[in-house]
């Protein structure tokens, strides 16, 4: 439950400040939480597992913590306790997450992310905004999440077969729209995809009930999309996607600008500058955390908006930690897709298998198109830990088997 309340907490805006410290929800919790683990190892026998995964991940953040030091020794503490706390998570899920006891996780999570996702929509509405649900920077990541975590729990129910089965589709059709409305480009990306990976499911259409939600969801769509596609904000996404040239800024003498969208603007800004900072700082990078200061100072006189981090975690490992550190970063989440390529090809666990198709992909679309932070580093992990899991859940081939027989 701790885990539940640990991931919750870091889509909301809640800090915990204490004698000059400034912590999340998240951090105080796994802190916690490995205090009591380490007590009930000491004292009451408590075995604790270490996933092969946490080795991998231990390069990486060596150099992310030995190239905060071009910021001086604050850099390197908050980055040394956020690499602490990362690697701590890894171990704490991994000791603490069983086979009987996933589920139950993963459905607690589930309610929380529902819980989250209402309050989010009910607080830009209630403020006077319909669409572009995006204000709140903690919980805005709910929109490419929820249907994540909704399809992994879908898919369990298809080899096991229950209520989520049933009404999988209809509610992944029907969140459409809600994302569609929210301007999160990569979730509405997410969402069509794990759509795709649900509905050819074996003997889906052979069921009425599917059949009959599925009815429902495309009825609902109907009447939702013509409004929407009338709001000059979802136009404007839209635009996005259609129109050449999206990236241009003018630039305005009485300091005012116009560009089409600022998203994309700003990611083909810092590509040009990732391109020079590469070529120059090859193999080790510029340092953790100073594309922005560099931004600031060469380019001081451009919008605010062109001058943030990165948005894309593949792209910043390489501009602050070069090559080497890229290649230390990706190095987890390539033995994870081998590991997903291997269940593929010889399919001795599809839950599993399937549970990477959605997990794997989705993560890796919102960690190449969004800044960082530690909630694309629990993605990061999650995808590092997916081989781990896996195997240790072995069982998970006995349930698919039990599904068939049930079916």
């Amino acid at each position: 439950m701790e885990l539940v309340l640990a991931l919750t907490g870091l889509m909301t805006p809640l800090l915990i400040k204490a004698g000059g410290i400034t912590m999340r929800l998240f951090d105080l919790i796994i802190i916690i939480s490995c205090f009591v683990l380490l007590i009930q190892f000491f004292f009451k026998d408590k075995k604790i597992s270490i996933p092969f995964a946490t080795l991998l991940l231990i390069p990486f953040f060596l150099i992310h913590i030995i190239q905060a030091r071009h910021l001086g020794l604050s850099n390197i503490i908050r980055e040394g306790l956020q690499s602490v706390i990362i690697i701590a998570t890894t171990i704490l899920a991994y000791t603490q997450i069983r086979y009987d006891n996933w589920q139950m996780i993963a459905k607690y999570f589930y309610y929380a992310m529902t819980l989250i996702l209402a309050v989010t929509i009910g607080w830009h509405v209630a403020n006077g905004h319909i669409t572009a649900w995006k204000l709140l920077n903690e919980s805005k990541i709910i929109f490419s999440i929820f249907p994540i975590l909704f399809a992994i729990l879908a898919l369990q129910n298809h080899y096991a077969p229950g209520y989520w089965r049933q009404k999988a589709l209809v509610i992944l059709l029907c969140y459409i729209p809600v994302v569609i409305l929210s301007g999160e480009r990569k979730a509405l990306l997410i969402t069509l995809i794990l759509c795709l990976a649900i509905i050819p499911r074996k003997g889906f259409f052979l069921n009425i009930k599917n059949i009959f939600f599925m009815i429902i969801a495309v009825l609902t769509m109907s009447a939702a999309l013509p409004f929407m596609i009338e709001l000059p904000y979802v136009q404007k996404q839209i635009a996005s996607f259609t129109e050449k040239d999206t990236t241009s800024v003018v630039l305005n003498q009485d300091g005012t600008f116009e560009t089409k969208s600022l998203s994309n603007a700003q990611r083909a800004f810092a590509w040009e500058v990732s391109k020079d900072l590469v070529a120059e700082n090859t193999l080790f990078g510029i340092g953790t955390n100073m594309y922005k200061p560099y931004v600031h100072e060469q380019f001081g006189a451009l919008p605010e908006f062109l001058k943030v981090e990165i948005h894309s975690e593949f792209q910043r490992a390489l501009v602050e930690l070069g090559v080497i550190g890229l290649l230390c970063y990706l190095l987890p989440i390539i033995r994870a897709l081998f590991w997903l390529g291997y269940l593929i090809i010889k399919p001795v666990n599809p839950y599993a298998r399937d549970i990477g198709l959605c997990m794997i992909p989705a993560f890796i679309i919102f960690m190449g198109t969004e800044g960082g932070g530690t909630q694309q580093m629990i993605m990061y992990i999650a995808i590092a830990l997916y081989p781990d899991f896996t195997k240790k859940f072995h069982a998970l081939t006995s349930v698919y088997r039990h599904g068939k027989e049930r079916t």
